[in-house]
């Protein structure tokens, strides 16, 4: 198996492709890699802070790795802190980095230049998957999901009730989803909240 880092969002999208890739024989899932900001220790994209991730981590049974960054850094700085980081990664034999991308190809060709600067591998467990697949899927596994983070400007009043679970609301894009999140989740994960942004 080759040994693999994923790097983790705590999103839906991300607890998937972990899923997948843990499932899958062809990985050693060694490090959740989670890129926080130092100012308030929360993920940058989905605003999950540091002691969530942690419980995620737990739960899961994977170590956690958080890179902090600051917001004022430079790009050259950034990346000097990201090599070293990465450079850590691979003096424990890990080869490949796993994310959870699903369709943007920019972000993907970069990611892939990145890690192949770096020696090592980018692989994308879920890409080409639509996002109206990923969440089918998502819920009929078991995973559960709450609302945590909403842009009222762009998502209806459905979404502002706080700590909504994931599939007793409509989403834009589904009409409405009718899955229960009761049925048993896989042994790979005993019991997880993702957050949904």
């Amino acid at each position: 198996m080759k040994r693999a880092y994923f790097n983790w969002s705590s999103g839906k999208d991300s607890a998937l492709a972990l899923y997948r890739a843990l499932n899958g024989g062809e990985f050693s899932i060694e490090v959740l890699f989670s890129v926080l900001k130092s100012e308030g220790q929360r993920i940058a994209m989905h605003e999950t802070g540091i002691e969530l991730l942690k419980k995620q981590a737990d739960a899961i049974g994977i170590e956690l790795m958080p890179f902090y960054f600051n917001s004022d850094w430079s790009g050259e700085t950034y990346g000097a802190a990201m090599s070293e980081s990465i450079a850590r990664l691979k003096a424990r034999n890990i080869t490949t980095a796993l994310f959870g991308d699903l369709h943007l190809e920019t972000l993907r060709k970069k990611r892939e230049q990145k890690c192949k600067d770096a020696g090592i591998t980018a692989v994308f467990p879920l890409w080409g998957t639509s996002p109206r697949d990923v969440l089918a899927e998502f819920i009929r596994l078991g995973f559960r999901a709450i609302v945590t983070c909403v842009d009222n400007s762009v998502l209806s009043n459905v979404f502002r009730h706080p700590n909504r679970h994931l599939p007793t609301i409509c989403l834009p894009e589904i009409v409405c989803l009718t899955f229960h999140i009761n049925s048993p989740l896989s042994q790979v994960f005993p019991q997880i909240f993702s957050t949904f942004a």
